[in-house]
């Protein structure tokens, strides 16, 4: 195994080292064990090692979950990115096979010029299958094509006792269901076979348009009749802008064929530094905004673009979380019935330009059906998502209120994103809570897989570490 975060010495693990780790948002960081197996033999030997070391496990990918979903800081974590071989595709059916540590910009990569994409797409192609399946994760269409778990037709996953188990929803229903959202407390999930979905080519038919308020978008969003939907709001509208609130630009697409380059990350441009906070304020933030919008005609635009282009725009820039600086930024994400978003929103809204609280990418999406995983976030209705940055304990503020919101709403907020929420919110969000700790207790009794977002939530009991397997 490669040992690129470890050092050689008296009583260094063979295959941990230590790392300072942290979510996209940067804000939340601990200093952990890190184990990062290039092969199955490297991670059984890594897993029998953190057995002998009797602490919790937390498998990740490429940390593009924003808070501590993908953190443990208490225990060990092991990196699924380099177990990232493609293991069979059938171009006649569409279905695919990949290691857990394969990206969905890897995949598209292989599967548009055969006339596929995954059938459902977070805002980064950086995402890897394994991160896909736990956090259930949603795009731009899921009011058309539901969550990803739904694409999902099995995946082999590595349980607390050491067993590979080939799960469908035949096989172990409710372990399907535990796993599609439960954020890597099932297990350590090793390959996933899923469904692409065919297409006519590598283009996206794409019309943008200016929208005036809040209740218009809420409008436009619902009468959209395209497959793919998704709107930027300008969150700093407010005083002699007041009517404006919500104001933004609507994003509608649909696949086409187009005969281009299909983009690359590696050509991608890289955010070189963490700008200084003084940069981002509500003068810069709102001329951004500003500059944002007029950059669409009044009379709107239609475009044919890449279809990587329109799914994952901010994967143009590396690192871009670095224009948020050092100290991080906060990102909230919820979804709210829809007779009840217009209200909700307008609150979060009217709060976030009342105070200046910078928010550059501001995002509506709709949502569809609930999905068939016991922790997933989407149900029907709207959800909207704010970033800013932390600044310390005032970010810790705006967290808590539009925590509230929500819950007066009858909400609930993307585990994901997640950065503080109260155990009685997570509680009030996730109806299947009980469902899924049972299922825990069932599949993992001695209580192995651990994150600090479950810990900090009442998820699983914090700060224990589990008991030790007895052997037969």
């Amino acid at each position: 195994m490669r040992r690129i975060w470890s050092q050689d010495g008296e009583g260094m693990s063979a295959y941990f080292g230590e790392k300072e780790i942290s979510g996209w948002g940067g804000v939340k960081r601990a200093v952990t064990q890190v184990a990062r197996p290039e092969r199955m033999s490297e991670l059984t030997a890594a897993l029998a090692e953190n057995e002998t070391n009797n602490k919790s496990l937390l498998a990740v990918g490429n940390l593009r979950s924003y808070g501590d979903v993908c953190v443990n800081s208490t225990g060990d974590m092991i990196f699924m990115n380099r177990l990232n071989r493609f293991i069979d595709f059938d171009p006649e059916t569409g279905i695919f096979t990949a290691e857990a540590g394969a990206t969905l910009a890897q995949i598209l990569h292989y599967v548009l010029k055969r006339g596929y994409v995954p059938p459902v797409s977070p805002g980064t192609g950086f995402c890897t299958l394994g991160g896909a399946l736990a956090n259930d994760v949603h795009g731009k269409n899921h009011e058309t094509a539901g969550c990803f778990s739904k694409h999902v037709l099995s995946f082999k996953l590595m349980t607390a006792d050491g067993e590979i188990r080939t799960v469908t929803r035949e096989s172990d229903f409710p372990l399907f269901c535990a796993t599609a959202g439960g954020i890597g407390l099932t297990g350590i999930i090793l390959e996933v076979t899923l469904q692409l979905k065919k297409v006519p080519g590598a283009g996206m038919k794409v019309t943008r348009r200016r929208i005036k308020n809040l209740g218009d978008f809420l409008t436009a969003l619902d009468d959209n009749k395209e497959e793919y939907s998704v709107g930027w709001i300008d969150a700093s509208s407010n005083g002699d802008r007041a009517a404006e609130l919500g104001r933004g630009i609507l994003e509608t697409g649909t696949h086409t064929n187009l005969a281009t380059p299909i983009f690359r990350p590696e050509k991608s441009a890289e955010f070189p530094f963490h700008l200084p906070t003084f940069a981002l304020n509500r003068h810069t933030v709102r001329l951004f905004n500003e500059l944002y919008f007029r950059r669409i005609a009044k009379d709107g635009e239609n475009s044919v673009e890449e279809y990587r282009k329109f799914v994952y725009p901010l994967d143009k820039i590396l690192n871009w979380n670095r224009m948020y600086g050092k100290s991080g930024f906060y990102q909230f994400q919820c979804v709210v019935p829809a007779e009840k978003a217009e209200a909700a929103f307008a609150e979060i809204l009217t709060d976030c330009a009342k105070y200046g609280n910078a928010s550059f990418l501001a995002v509506i999406k709709k949502t569809g059906d609930i999905s068939e995983g016991m922790m997933s976030f989407p149900k029907p209705g709207f959800t909207v998502a704010l970033d800013f940055p932390s600044r310390g304990m005032r970010g810790s503020g705006f967290i808590n209120r539009y925590e509230t919101v929500c819950n007066k709403h009858d909400g609930r907020i993307y585990l994901a994103k997640d950065h503080m929420m109260r155990p009685d919110t997570l509680a009030a969000g996730y109806p299947r809570l009980a469902e899924f700790q049972a299922e825990l207790a069932r599949i993992d009794p001695r209580g192995r897989f651990k994150a600090d977002l479950p810990k900090r939530t009442g998820i699983i009991p914090y700060g224990a570490e589990p008991t030790r397997r007895e052997e037969a």
